[in-house]
């Protein structure tokens, strides 16, 4: 029997801690040692997560690029896995090259089909830094629970998701943003 187990993909933006480990690489090293003792072909594959806003803003406050940020998470992950015993055939990375030409072309394919649509949203723009923000790049006070210093997508202290942050910052400069006009891509789940 040929087998692949893979787990959720780190972030390569932090410490993995005993919860990661205990909730998801465990089992499927478990699981993958199980089927290699029964002569099953398996093959325990991941990679760290290297995209999203969090690594984007932490790689700024830092001053590093997001490849430098990225490739110093994913080297320690490594580290981490092999110290814990916790073996995989391939811990790749989400920007690796060959990533990116595969997501790049099932993009166009999607796109092509129609099955990708473009269309306006309004989102914060800060004007010192001449940039449009992702939520985790907007900052600001909850109007739920008055907590200061929460992201414009979850407050961390209630938990409840805000429809408008409160006095919005720049997660960057800490300047007041603006709203602007910009273009995004939808899938088009109705299809489906």
């Amino acid at each position: 029997m040929r087998i692949i187990i893979t787990s959720a993909l780190p972030y390569a933006n932090g410490e993995i801690h005993l919860g990661h480990i205990a909730s998801t690489y465990l089992p499927a090293d478990i699981l993958t040692r199980y089927h290699r003792l029964n002569g099953d072909e398996v093959y325990h594959v991941c990679a760290s997560d290297d995209f999203g806003t969090p690594i984007l803003v932490k790689a700024e406050q830092e001053g590093k690029t997001p490849q430098e940020y990225v490739k110093y998470w994913h080297d320690r992950d490594e580290e981490d896995f092999k110290a814990l015993g916790i073996s995989f055939d391939i811990f790749h990375s989400t920007s690796s090259e060959e990533n990116v030409r595969f997501v790049q072309e099932f993009f166009l394919r999607l796109y092509e089909r129609g099955y990708i649509y473009e269309s306006d949203v309004v989102q914060y723009y800060c004007e010192y830094d001449k940039k449009f923000l992702p939520d985790r790049y907007v900052i600001g006070r909850c109007p739920y629970c008055n907590a200061d210093g929460q992201y414009s997508d979850v407050c961390e202290n209630c938990g409840r998701v805000p429809s408008e942050i409160l006095e919005p910052k720049c997660a960057i400069c800490k300047r007041e943003p603006v709203k602007r006009r910009s273009r995004h891509y939808f899938f088009r789940l109705s299809v489906f």
